[in-house]
């Protein structure tokens, strides 16, 4: 091969370029509404996460705070006298309140600011060597809300 030949080659004139034709230039009308709904589709997915984020931790702020009143109820329990009817066993030794059902002495309603009230319920059963075994469980009266449950042992 020549050099010349090779020039040509290397070398293209200008008028044997390919010239885009109109419809190959930018972003058309179906690109873009395409774009925009991928876009649209992902900013929902985001709201969508964000409310969900939202009713978990309202749901767990709800459920920190029956565990604080289920906590402050034991403590109560806790200081009353052994002959105090809040924290007497049933007929017999047999297990007194109920964890599940409203039983007089047994149950009541603990303000939780800025909440609002919990309901507290207590179960009183014979422990080891004399003690008594204390259950408490707090449920927010939010609808949804979860509960806590507490136990402990009063020795005295």
């Amino acid at each position: 091969m020549t050099l010349a030949r090779i020039r040509s080659f290397l070398i293209r004139p200008a008028h044997r370029l390919r010239v885009p034709a109109h419809d190959e230039r930018g972003f058309g009308l179906v690109e873009s509404v395409i774009s925009v709904g991928i876009a649209g589709s992902g900013l929902l997915a985001v709201a969508g996460l964000l409310a969900a984020g939202a009713s978990m931790q309202r749901n767990s702020r709800d459920g920190g705070r029956a565990g604080m009143a289920a906590m402050q109820q034991l403590e109560v329990l806790r200081m009353l006298p052994r002959t105090d009817a809040r924290v007497q066993l049933g007929g017999g030794g047999a297990a007194a309140g109920s964890l599940t059902a409203n039983v007089a002495n047994y149950n009541g309603l603990v303000n939780v600011p800025p909440a609002g009230q919990v309901r507290v319920r207590w179960l009183v059963q014979a422990g080891p060597a004399g003690t008594l075994d204390i259950s408490v469980r707090a449920e927010p009266l939010v609808a949804g809300a979860r509960r806590s449950d507490v136990r402990s042992l009063l020795w005295r």
